[in-house]
């Protein structure tokens, strides 16, 4: 019952990441704060993500956590399992929500200057999606094929990145043919921005 525990919560934490870029679920919030010096008053709009979902990401983490606490104490040799990829994953994906737990409550700009740096750091929770090839045999073994034919996937790649570059060209210069060089608004018809 752990793994399917395991799995359910790694589906809930990254649905909730993949909700919390829903602007739906970033209302705008007035951070009026007034300046002690000279009595100004500066106004400051930021989205908040709706407390609902970092609950529920918080949930998340305690059992991510409680997971990872159990791993390595019942693990017999702890240098293999603090070198194993899917572990270190672990470790870097827990690890923001409580340094953010923690300097949420500073104010200084330096905590905050952190604070926004681990908020751009919360991307690694998408890598979660990896923990579930711990319980799909049918992922470890396409794992182990990707890894085996690294070389045709980069000449493959190479050759898509050549043909959205050559065709993106064509497309750019086929919608400004008409437009005046000298007009500044000439790209506001084309979905391109210089």
């Amino acid at each position: 019952w752990v793994a399917f525990a395991s799995l359910f919560f790694i589906l809930v934490s990254i649905t909730t990441f993949c909700l919390e870029t829903h602007e739906a679920f970033n209302p705008i919030v007035n951070r009026t704060s007034i300046n002690p010096k000279d009595n100004s008053t500066r106004f400051h709009l930021e989205t908040e993500t709706v407390v609902y979902l970092t609950y529920i990401e918080g949930v998340c983490v305690v059992w991510f956590t409680f997971e990872f606490l159990m791993r390595i104490t019942f693990c017999p040799d702890k240098k293999k399992f603090i070198k194993n990829t899917l572990n270190i994953i672990d470790f870097v994906a827990i690890l923001p929500f409580y340094l953010e737990v923690g300097l949420s409550g500073l104010s200084s700009s330096e905590a905050k200057d952190v604070l926004g740096f681990l908020r751009v750091v919360r991307f690694v929770r998408i890598l979660r999606i990896f923990k579930l090839t711990r319980h799909f045999v049918g992922l470890r073994v396409l794992g182990h094929t990707l890894r085996a034919s690294t070389n045709e996937f980069l000449l493959l790649i190479i050759f898509l990145a050549l043909g959205v570059l050559i065709f993106a060209t064509m497309i750019y210069y086929a919608e400004r043919i008409g437009a005046n060089p000298n007009d500044p608004r000439a790209s506001e018809h084309t979905h391109f921005k210089n």
